[in-house]
């Protein structure tokens, strides 16, 4: 699971509750790897109980969409996977704008469909967006990128 790999903890009231690894050679598969079980926590969830009403959430796949936003100064919490949001999680959006960003492949728009209808059950504000490609590389190929969302 380690070798060779980065590991990147979820992190819940400052303790690691999971970790997913990515390979650093290109030419390993799968690249991705999880611990066993079911994914406890959106990563960085931290940014859900620090924000007050009203403001923007950007809700990404992954980890490094996420970190390529929370570098980008926006508020970002990740799914492991188009369709890893639980039901269970979407009252911690509460009364935050949410901002779906999901990949703009079929796994993305199928999730992100999904998540219109739940959010909208439960009142929260929701905008689904879809860029030309995922958010590492809308950032990576537009300068002006920060602007755009």
């Amino acid at each position: 699971f380690y070798l060779h790999r980065l590991l990147f903890p979820f992190l819940e009231d400052g303790r690691a509750i999971y970790l997913q690894a990515r390979t650093i050679s290109s030419n390993v598969e799968p690249r991705w790897h999880n611990l066993r079980g079911s994914v406890p926590a959106l990563y960085n969830s931290v940014a859900l109980t620090s924000a007050s009403a009203g403001t923007t959430v950007y809700l990404v796949e992954g980890f490094t969409d996420t970190l390529t936003l929370l570098s980008h100064n926006f508020r970002a919490v990740g799914l492991v996977g188009a369709g890893g949001l639980r039901d269970e999680w979407l009252s911690r959006f509460g009364s935050l704008h949410v901002v779906c960003l999901l990949d703009p492949d079929e796994a993305g728009r199928r999730a992100a469909e999904r998540y219109v209808e739940s959010f909208a059950q439960r009142g929260i504000s929701f905008t689904r967006v879809e860029l030309p490609s995922d958010v590492n590389e809308f950032f990576r190929s537009s300068s002006s990128a920060a602007l755009e969302l």
